[in-house]
């Protein structure tokens, strides 16, 4: 089924939404550094700036091989978030 393109022959904001995160399901690796770096916030200071290093690294690479540079950052923003403890600095 084709996504509804509306009268005037757009996408609809939901559509767009759907096709950025499936776009943003691309870079895993953002994701799981992510994840990695939250569980850290709770651990030392060498284990999160290793984590934070980690990320970083992660996230330049992704910026330097891909040309969909928009899901490369809705990714990194979505996976620092994702946690459903919500994010450390509230806690």
């Amino acid at each position: 089924m084709a996504p509804d393109t509306g009268p005037v022959g757009r996408i609809g904001r939901r559509e767009r939404a759907k096709a950025l995160q499936d776009r943003m399901l691309a870079h895993p690796e953002i994701y799981n550094a992510a994840a990695l770096l939250r569980d850290a916030w709770r651990g030392g200071e060498r284990r999160r700036l290793e984590c934070v290093a980690a990320l970083a690294a992660v996230l330049a690479l992704d910026l330097a091989t891909v040309q969909d540079t928009e899901s490369v950052i809705y990714a990194l923003a979505d996976s620092l978030y994702c946690s459903p403890l919500g994010v450390p600095w509230e806690s």
